[in-house]
């Protein structure tokens, strides 16, 4: 048990050199694919509400699709990306909350939060499923996940599309991670919906924390 936390302690560390190092050029360095996802974005924060904590906020990319009514805390787990966030922040007038923190060891309390967000960061947590119950932790009874993942294309240019950003992608930030339905059952989450967003290489993931809303 000890050797297993030694090593998920050591692929975290790497994961946070990694982004600490391609923090100043992340946003040219950002999949193609990506490029589609200002609709994508505005339609995560459509589904918010209430006490919001955004995990891996990176350098800050949904800060723009805020809405005014709600109350953001924000997470990542690299120094320097977040201090990007930060600059982005800066340029608006919204109050965010912002903590250097891994997903898979957060600080707050049980229930806390009415809503989760994620954009594309749960591919490259190296134990998706330990940050997943985490994130499930800090939910409120009937509370919401709203993630952004990647998607497994079908048609075959996007499939080839798929597998050059995921093979560039590797060498940058290292593995990726296939999101599944089955590991959201596996945090605890229930009723799990996923909807393909074009073009294709996305998807749209709504789960929620079992129990009546508080």
């Amino acid at each position: 048990m000890a050797d297993k936390e030694k090593c998920g302690d050591r692929q975290t560390s790497m994961v946070r050199k990694r982004y600490d190092r391609v923090a100043p050029v992340y946003e040219l360095l950002t999949p193609r694919a990506v490029w589609f996802s200002n609709q994508w974005r505005q339609k995560v924060w459509e589904e918010t509400s209430g006490k919001v904590l955004e995990v891996g906020i990176g350098t800050g990319k949904n800060i723009p699709y805020y809405p005014d009514n709600i109350e953001i805390t924000a997470i990542d787990l690299s120094e320097k990306m977040l201090q990007k966030a930060k600059q982005r922040a800066q340029k608006t007038n919204k109050d965010i909350k912002m903590h250097i923190m891994d997903v898979t060891n957060m600080d707050f309390p049980d229930s806390f939060f009415d809503t989760a967000v994620a954009t594309f960061v749960f591919s490259s947590v190296p134990d998706p499923v330990a940050g997943l119950r985490e994130v499930n932790r800090v939910l409120r009874p009937g509370a919401r996940l709203v993630m952004l993942e990647y998607s497994q294309p079908r048609r075959q240019m996007q499939i080839y599309l798929r597998k050059f950003t995921d093979f560039v992608g590797s060498i940058i930030y290292g593995p990726f991670n296939k999101i599944r339905a089955e590991q959201l059952y596996m945090a605890g989450f229930e009723n799990v919906r996923e909807e393909k967003l074009r073009p294709r290489v996305a998807k749209l993931v709504i789960a929620s924390k079992p129990g009546k809303e508080l």
